[in-house]
């Protein structure tokens, strides 16, 4: 799948929600914005293996480096750090043991 013409959601990190925009983040540092709402992309995605952490961000696992141990927080790969929701946490906690992530 394509977030849009030029972006391959496989070279994405994760998605931020910025009200009616997404932000795609990608792994060579670059963001770009795209004007559709991160709820079009989510069902697609997740069932791809992405992960919905927090109500703003789906998180790619392939670019995980670990959780925080208080589990509140999410460290990926390019030194970003994310949120994880109170809400989404069982699910965060399921995907880590699926991609068997540290």
């Amino acid at each position: 799948m394509k977030i849009n013409k030029k972006i391959n959601y496989q070279n994405a990190v994760y998605l931020q929600a910025a009200e009616s925009y997404s932000i795609v983040f990608l792994e060579t540092g670059k963001s770009q914005v795209i004007c559709r709402p991160l709820k079009n992309y989510a069902p697609t995605l997740v069932a791809d293996g992405w992960c919905r952490i927090h109500r703003s961000f789906l998180v790619n696992p392939i670019f995980v480096k670990s959780i925080a141990e208080n589990r509140t927080n999410l460290f990926l790969q390019n030194g970003d750090i994310l949120p994880i929701s109170r809400r989404n946490l069982k699910t965060v906690l399921h995907w880590r043991s699926i991609y068997q992530l540290p």
